[in-house]
């Protein structure tokens, strides 16, 4: 099982809302890593681990679950989308598995 990630970036788009995300600010709340035309990461395959959900889990094993680690997740991004009005489509829908 794997997040189940929408692609809307968001989270790349709010990178100052966090400060574990903090430092990948390009000045505007942007993650200068982003692609502003393509809205996708240009070093996706080497992005920091803390934008990699199921890779970074390990991190909160001992704190919770991989289901709440998922839910809490989905939660903020679902809370991004929403103020936001990205359209429901977008929205992470967990499997309650």
């Amino acid at each position: 099982m794997a997040f189940p990630c929408s692609g809307c970036g968001l989270c790349c788009h709010h990178v100052d809302r966090s400060e574990v995300t903090l430092p990948l600010d390009r000045g505007d709340g942007i993650c200068r890593y982003l692609d502003c035309v393509s809205n996708r990461c240009r070093i996706y395959t080497n992005r920091p681990l803390f934008c990699r959900i199921d890779d970074s889990f390990p991190l909160f094993a001992e704190k919770m679950t991989l289901s709440e680690f998922y839910r809490v997740n989905a939660d903020v991004c679902n809370w991004l989308q929403n103020e936001h009005s990205a359209p429901t489509s977008m929205r992470i829908k967990l499997s309650e598995k």
